[in-house]
Protein backbone atom coordinates (compact mmCIF):
# COMPACT_ATOMS: atom_id res chain seq x y z
CA UNK A 1 0.00 0.00 0.00
CA UNK A 2 1.30 3.37 -0.66
CA UNK A 3 -0.47 6.89 0.13
CA UNK A 4 -0.44 10.88 -0.57
CA UNK A 5 -2.05 13.08 1.72
CA UNK A 6 -1.18 17.08 0.80
CA UNK A 7 -2.67 20.11 1.55
CA UNK A 8 -2.36 22.55 -1.11
CA UNK A 9 -4.10 25.52 0.09
CA UNK A 10 -6.54 26.11 2.89
CA UNK A 11 -9.26 24.72 1.63
CA UNK A 12 -8.15 22.40 -0.52
CA UNK A 13 -6.76 18.15 -0.14
CA UNK A 14 -5.62 16.20 -2.20
CA UNK A 15 -5.52 12.41 -0.65
CA UNK A 16 -4.54 9.16 -2.70
CA UNK A 17 -3.90 5.57 -2.22
CA UNK A 18 -3.06 2.68 -4.21
CA UNK A 19 -3.50 -0.92 -3.48
CA UNK A 20 -1.70 -4.05 -4.63
CA UNK A 21 -2.67 -7.76 -4.76
CA UNK A 22 -1.14 -11.03 -5.84
CA UNK A 23 -4.01 -13.80 -5.90
CA UNK A 24 -3.65 -17.23 -7.02
CA UNK A 25 -5.09 -20.48 -7.03
CA UNK A 26 -8.69 -18.83 -6.08
CA UNK A 27 -11.75 -21.48 -6.62
CA UNK A 28 -14.83 -19.83 -8.94
CA UNK A 29 -17.42 -20.39 -10.34
CA UNK A 30 -17.24 -23.61 -13.10
CA UNK A 31 -20.28 -21.53 -15.09
CA UNK A 32 -18.10 -19.04 -17.44
CA UNK A 33 -21.26 -16.75 -17.27
CA UNK A 34 -21.20 -16.39 -13.10
CA UNK A 35 -19.64 -13.81 -11.43
CA UNK A 36 -18.32 -15.64 -8.55
CA UNK A 37 -15.28 -16.35 -6.68
CA UNK A 38 -14.91 -18.09 -3.40
CA UNK A 39 -12.66 -15.03 -2.00
CA UNK A 40 -15.97 -12.78 -2.07
CA UNK A 41 -17.80 -15.11 0.87
CA UNK A 42 -16.91 -14.41 4.46
CA UNK A 43 -18.28 -18.39 5.32
CA UNK A 44 -16.96 -20.02 2.59
CA UNK A 45 -19.04 -22.53 1.94
CA UNK A 46 -21.25 -22.56 -1.10
CA UNK A 47 -23.30 -24.77 -3.24
CA UNK A 48 -22.01 -23.76 -6.07
CA UNK A 49 -19.82 -25.87 -8.72
CA UNK A 50 -16.51 -24.30 -8.64
CA UNK A 51 -13.00 -25.10 -10.19
CA UNK A 52 -9.44 -23.82 -9.94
Amino acid sequence: MAGYDGLLNDHLRIKTEAYYQSLFNIPVSADQHGGFALINRYDGLTTRRLTN
